[in-house]
């Protein structure tokens, strides 16, 4: 009686592929679901594209960031006090790129009410909201009446 060996499976992917695709596809799927969400706005596609991929560009920086750098070295070595300064390097991530985004607009003269509401919630008040006002985790006066649609 002869031995048989198993046979591999016929249509599966290369792992290097699924590697690469898997990543690729939920990126692209979040990327979708920000477009949609943006796109409401009524916006030119330029400045809806901007806020897209600031926010992707914003989020997958943070995910490999804590994956890379907070989960290895401070979740799992109990080390709180790194951890949140971590998290805290997170959300400034995205802060500086919602800064820089809304240094761009604000120098071509492109706000329009929607961004302008939306980038003076997110910059000025920073993480809590309305309910820290200037608050350390804000960009204090970033969008200040007196700066709006006035190039640098």
């Amino acid at each position: 009686m002869e031995a048989t060996v198993p046979e591999k499976h016929r249509y599966s992917l290369p792992p290097t592929l699924l590697r690469w695709a898997t990543p690729v596809f939920w990126w692209s799927l979040f990327m979708l679901y920000e477009w949609v969400v943006f796109s409401g706005w009524e916006e030119t596609a330029i400045i809806t594209g901007g806020f897209v991929v600031k926010d992707v560009v914003a989020t997958i920086l943070a995910y490999y960031f804590f994956s890379l750098v907070v989960l290895p070295r401070f979740v799992l070595r109990r080390r709180w006090l790194l951890m949140a300064l971590g998290l805290l390097g997170i959300y400034y991530i995205w802060g500086l790129t919602s800064y820089l985004y809304y240094s761009l607009l604000d120098h071509y003269g492109l706000i329009s009410e929607n961004a302008y509401d939306y980038m003076h919630r997110v910059i000025d008040y920073g993480l809590w909201g309305e309910y820290s006002p200037g608050g350390p985790l804000a960009w204090a006066s970033a969008t200040s009446p007196s700066r709006r649609c006035r190039p640098f």
